[in-house]
């Protein structure tokens, strides 16, 4: 009885370390999980396109935990060992939480921005439109000045379509078409200005 007793004894003692190495073994799948959820939740927060670096980042990141994973698993089992794992996980974790963070930000940001600059250049265009209307026609002015309405009209279309990337949420489209419109607003105010100066009309 005292030997059976004793070996009950024994053989859990003998066998918990193995235990507790296998256990630890095992890859930290719930924390990969949350880490790849955390990236997909940058990715549709617009990450890739408002916080290009920190994804740049968050895809070295997880290139770095794949790595760390793949040479555990080509360890024999009571050899492996996902403490490093974890610690990569946590770090591509918290880079894709931080993109997420940056990409609403600028992605608020544009938003802002574009909506002033399309309210900037439609009263610069109404400014500019009633210099022309005002402007006298004089010998051969008169195609100098249907070509500027004629850009103007391009400004304006361009300024329509910054609005109708705006409804879709695409701001940096939409703030790259309102820049274009400013733009050719200005040259077209330029190019009277300069009229004026020469007296050409």
């Amino acid at each position: 009885m005292n030997r059976i007793s004793t070996a009950g004894r024994v053989l859990p003692v003998i066998f918990l370390p193995a235990l507790l190495m296998v256990a630890c073994s095992q890859p930290p799948s719930e924390l990969v999980g949350t880490a790849h959820e955390s990236e997909r939740m940058a990715v549709a927060e617009g990450a890739q396109d408002y916080a290009p670096e920190a994804m740049a980042e968050v895809a070295e990141a997880r290139a770095a935990l794949e790595a760390e994973l793949a040479v555990q698993e080509q360890r024999w089992g009571i050899r492996r060992s996902y403490d490093q794992a974890e610690q990569l996980a946590e770090a591509y974790r918290a880079t894709s939480l931080r993109a997420s963070v940056e990409a609403g930000e600028a992605r608020d940001a544009a938003h802002a921005a574009t909506e002033q600059s399309i309210a900037d250049s439609q009263v610069l265009l109404a400014q500019v439109r009633d210099m022309i209307a005002h402007a006298p026609v004089g010998k051969g002015s008169a195609a100098d000045l249907a070509a500027l309405r004629a850009d103007l009209d391009a400004a304006e279309d361009g300024l329509d379509a910054a609005q109708e990337l705006m409804l879709t949420e695409k701001y940096l489209e939409a703030q790259s078409s309102a820049t274009s419109s400013m733009d050719m607003i200005d040259r077209v105010r330029a190019s009277l200005d300069q009229a004026r100066l020469a007296r050409a009309f």
